[in-house]
């Protein structure tokens, strides 16, 4: 019974969060939009791993409207009840952002500082390499810039392509994690993570996803989600911030 019980306590589960959104409208418009947020965990020992993916994709008029997806995978280390080291490898595409990738890879450390029956915060760090890759400009032979996902079909003229550039600059991560069990199976939570270059601090990112969930049975839960993408330093032409509620 003590060996039975010790590989429990070494090894769990894999645990699985999905949510998912999806809306149709038909008519004098026709929209349709697609929303995956989805955490596999698996923890063995003092050792977790855990993935994430967050994506949206939709169409207006059957034009893309928006494409997007962040994949994050973390290893996590614990050293005390509270205490833990990790690694963290995140990469990012959105088709317009005027990016066509950012990575992000280093070690860091997580403290859970608030750890009772209701009340759950964790704060983490993390230095990173860090890599935005800038897509290529591409302009009509009269000067008109051609912007995804060109629904006009305006021909390029390859003299006037302007080559996106690749930038590698070292930053840091910092985060917190908030978790209040409000009454029972109804949980109010809070993620908020600041990524910034140590070489230029005006090139920093904001990501925070308030969420509201009521839990239906072991298997199912309803919940209010409203998601800000904050960049400060977008690429020509783009706004700041993407914004984004899902029920």
């Amino acid at each position: 019974k003590v060996v039975e019980q010790a590989n429990i306590q070494q090894s769990s589960p894999i645990k699985t969060r999905t949510e998912l959104g999806y809306v149709k409208t038909s008519g004098n418009s026709e929209n349709e939009s697609f929303a995956l947020d989805a955490t596999l965990k698996k923890t063995w020992d003092k050792q977790t791993l855990e993935g994430t993916i967050d994506a949206k994709y939709a169409t207006s008029d059957d034009v893309e409207s928006q494409n997007r997806y962040t994949i994050e995978l973390n290893y996590d280390y614990a050293l005390s009840n509270r205490f833990s080291v990790d690694y963290l490898l995140g990469y990012s595409q959105d088709k317009f952002s005027g990016f066509d990738y950012r990575l992000y890879t280093g070690p860091g450390a997580k403290y859970a500082l608030i750890k009772a029956s209701k009340h759950q915060l964790s704060l983490s760090g993390n230095i990173l390499y860090a890599q935005d890759k800038q897509e290529d400009i591409h302009y009509t032979a009269t000067g008109e810039q051609i912007k995804y996902p060109n629904e006009n079909n305006l021909v390029a003229d390859p003299s006037k392509t302007v080559n996106g550039t690749t930038d590698e600059y070292a930053s840091y991560r910092v985060g917190a994690q908030y978790d209040w069990n409000i009454i029972k199976d109804l949980t109010f939570s809070q993620n908020v993570t600041y990524r910034d270059s140590f070489e230029d601090n005006d090139n920093y990112f904001v990501d925070s996803k308030s969420s509201l969930i009521q839990k239906l049975t072991d298997m199912m839960s309803v919940g209010l989600n409203y998601k800000i993408h904050y960049v400060n330093l977008p690429a020509l032409g783009k706004v700041n911030s993407d914004k984004e509620l899902m029920l």
